[in-house]
């Protein structure tokens, strides 16, 4: 399956709702959408059983113990059904690009997604709310990263961040 290098954003819709584009896009497979503060720190394999499934990550901080669930849109895979079903619906629904995005998914998919934390556990990990305060695990391969601080910042010294430099765009030596 041919997979495009980039794809051009049509529309101005502002922080992370551009990335929604990529729902209603025309190819076969899958995609797996990443925010820019996700660090990859090994390969992360769907399993085959989850192929056809869509899997979003649950808020930390709205994980359904203390506050309503919410899935977040940083992280998720979706098969082509899943970014279809998205797209349709939010064209029909007329949505507006503004505010938080995590109500109209929980809305679409709350009662069908798969959850990261639930099927890739220590593998997904957030930042804030877990490898600050307990560290990566032998199995953590993604950790995703939501408002401050960012992987980015560099007062975040943690050795496992990939750092870049700023003129070549390329990893560092001292990494």
């Amino acid at each position: 399956m041919a997979v495009p290098d980039s794809l051009p954003l049509t529309h101005s819709w502002p922080k992370w709702w551009s990335k929604f584009e990529i729902y209603g896009t025309e190819f076969d497979g899958p995609a797996l959408v990443v925010d820019l503060d996700t660090a990859f720190l090994d390969e992360l394999k769907i399993l085959p059983e989850h192929e056809n499934q869509a899997i979003f990550l649950r808020d930390p901080w709205r994980d359904g113990s203390r506050n309503p669930e919410r899935l977040g849109g940083g992280f998720s895979y979706l098969p082509k059904w899943a970014r279809l079903r998205l797209w349709n619906m939010f064209c029909e629904q007329k949505i507006k690009p503004e505010g938080d995005d995590q109500p109209f998914l929980h809305s679409v998919f709350g009662d069908i997604a798969l959850r990261w934390q639930d099927h890739y556990l220590d593998q997904v990990m957030s930042y804030k709310a877990h490898v600050k305060w307990l560290g990566l695990t032998d199995e953590t391969k993604v950790v995703f990263w939501h408002g401050q601080p960012r992987p980015w910042n560099p007062d975040l010294t943690e050795p496992w961040i990939p750092r870049f430099n700023s003129e070549t765009k390329q990893p560092s030596e001292n990494v």
